[in-house]
């Protein structure tokens, strides 16, 4: 990176002005973790707020997710009570993080037991998914594509530990679907207008659709789902927030 040899490899932030916005560069993990940290002057909430409304979520929704409420996971006073008074998005945000915290205190493991299960069952040539296979010269030879085995095994593995097998029952093409919605998303992030965003947004809808029909199913038939959203979707129905918005949510997730 020129800009790192700029500065001999210091490590220390940097701005860039792209198109007359100023661009915050911090290479630095401590840094990192302090920006990570600053989250009272530091916030993503606009950016989180405009890619709802990009999801198609209602304002209903957005405006429920920024409410003020009574955050049951945190105790503000020395009586114990618990009161501390936080945004349900702000909520998520500690989900989120709390999904991916190793130890006790998180629950990392069970959906990395699940992610690894299927990419060693992925490296297996037999049980290897279909579309990777370009040509077959002979019993012992064939000839594959390296990105369509990463990113097919990658998010069967995400998929699989994050929805357990029920999300691909629901819409057999998900992956294919998501596939092209990844590969258009630019269309999405730059707010490009129909109808040169209609591809985009047809793949995307596809996807978003078997999601809100997951979350549809009683809770017994899904039973695999990871931690994670199965909070979210009991914090999202408290607020009156429904299916199709829950997935704009969880799609932007899932899309990350």
């Amino acid at each position: 990176m020129m800009e790192r040899k700029y500065f001999n490899n210091s490590r220390r932030p940097f701005t860039l002005t792209l198109a007359g916005e100023k661009v915050y560069v911090v290479t630095s993990a401590s840094d990192v973790a302090d920006v990570n940290r600053n989250d009272l002057h530091l916030t993503f909430d606009q950016y989180i707020k405009d890619m709802m409304v990009a999801f198609g979520g209602t304002q209903y929704s957005i405006t429920k997710m920024w409410q003020m409420q009574v955050d049951e996971t945190m105790v503000s006073n020395s009586d114990g009570h618990k009161n501390a008074q936080r945004s349900l998005a702000h909520i998520a945000e500690d989900c989120i993080r709390r999904q991916l915290l190793p130890g006790s205190s998180g629950h990392l493991y069970e959906v990395q037991d699940k992610l690894l299960s299927t990419l060693h069952q992925n490296l297996v040539m037999a049980k290897a998914p279909s579309p990777i296979l370009h040509q077959e010269r002979a019993r012992t030879q064939r000839q594959v594509s390296l990105l369509e085995w990463t990113r097919s095994s990658l998010l069967e593995g995400a998929t699989n530990a994050f929805f357990g097998p029920k999300l691909q029952d629901l819409e057999p093409n998900l992956f294919q679907s998501f596939f092209e919605f990844d590969e258009l998303s630019w269309k999405l992030t730059y707010k490009i207008p129909a109808p040169w965003s209609n591809d985009m947004n047809a793949a995307k809808a596809t996807a978003q659709k078997a999601i809100a029909n997951y979350f549809r199913l009683p809770r017994e038939e899904r039973l695999e789902g990871c931690w994670l959203f199965a909070t979210l979707e009991d914090k999202m129905k408290a607020q009156g927030i429904d299916e199709e918005d829950i997935a704009a949510y969880v799609t932007m997730i899932y899309w990350v």
